[in-house]
């Protein structure tokens, strides 16, 4: 029975030593104004202390930093109707001429920062969306919304020989809100 307990002991602490390495994205702040026509959000999410975005730039790797957000409609007896999808890439790089990292979007102008756990923690801690969404009163709905970032400089023929390594740098996360309007 000793035995039993010992193995079962180092059987379980070895998931916690595992999960304790295991970091993903925190949802520090979400706010969340429903309109007529659109959907105003503002988040801020907070930096997973063992990241090595600064490492994984400085070796020349371009990151891309994704949010993907996905708006539904709860039904009874039917699936969950999408009213609204919205996606987003923000692009990590380090450029050696001038020694900046920089972040990259299309609808907005690039930022440059010589400090990149300051650019990257800016960039996610001040998040703001507006997406268009028709809504009806009185309706139950439901918000997914995922984030990852991952390294878009392999190629695709090496991604079948790393089957068993992942691309994300930080471990994708998902959050989900409920509300209604």
């Amino acid at each position: 029975m000793q035995k039993l307990i010992t193995l079962l002991f180092f059987i379980l602490f070895s998931f916690q030593a595992y999960a304790s390495d295991y970091d993903a994205f925190i949802l520090n702040f979400l706010r969340v104004n429903p309109q007529n026509n659109f959907i105003n959000i503002e988040m801020a999410l907070g930096a997973p202390t063992k990241n090595n975005v600064e490492q994984q730039l400085r070796n020349g790797q371009i990151l891309k930093f994704i949010i993907d957000i996905a708006i539904s409609h709860e039904r009874t007896l039917l699936p969950a109707k999408e009213i609204s999808r919205y996606s987003t890439e923000y692009y990590l790089r380090y450029d050696p001429l001038t020694r900046q990292y920089m972040v990259i979007n299309e609808a907005k102008p690039s930022i440059r920062n010589t400090d990149a756990n300051y650019l990257f923690k800016t960039l996610i801690s001040n998040l703001n969306f507006k997406i268009p969404a028709m809504l009806s009163k009185n309706k139950h709905y439901i918000m997914n919304i995922n984030v990852s970032i991952r390294q878009t400089t392999n190629q695709p023929w090496i991604q079948k020989n790393l089957f068993f390594l992942s691309d994300s740098i930080i471990q994708p996360a998902t959050f989900k809100y409920e509300f209604d309007y």
